[in-house]
């Protein structure tokens, strides 16, 4: 019989892949969207590489913070919540910035989305560190 303290972590642990597999997915999709867009010629391939650097950059963070297993399940389900809302952000801004509403100042978007996606992760993770790090309740 398996109690609900055996069982609590590996959902935990199922949540926490669940979260890294969604930031790893929505940094590949991203990537795959900027190239897309991009002109590519040899005097802006450079700028494009950073400009894409800066774009995955936040799920990239979330991924790396995901990577060891966490001793919370609070504290995972606070860091999926937090990549469903980068990533659900990032992809409705998108969306509507290049293909709903295009824009000549769409691309400006790409500059700033990551910006308010950096913001959003460090409160998040934050948020779920600190219930990482506090103590354990007696049962």
């Amino acid at each position: 019989m398996t109690g609900p303290e055996i069982v609590l972590p590996k959902v935990a642990e199922g949540v926490r892949l669940a979260a890294r597999v969604l930031a790893i997915a929505m940094a590949i999709a991203t990537a795959g969207f900027v190239i897309r867009m991009a002109d590519i010629t040899v005097g802006t391939s450079l700028f494009l590489l950073l400009v894409l650097g800066w774009c995955v950059s936040p799920y990239a963070a979330i991924a790396l913070a995901l990577h060891r297993p966490w001793k919370s399940a609070e504290a995972v389900l606070v860091a999926l919540a937090t990549t469903i809302a980068i990533a659900g952000l990032a992809a409705y801004v998108y969306i509507v910035a290049f293909f709903v509403k295009p824009d000549p100042q769409g691309g400006l978007v790409l500059l700033f989305i990551p910006l308010w996606q950096w913001v959003g992760a460090v409160v998040g993770l934050g948020v779920a560190w600190l219930m990482e790090r506090r103590p354990r309740r007696a049962p």
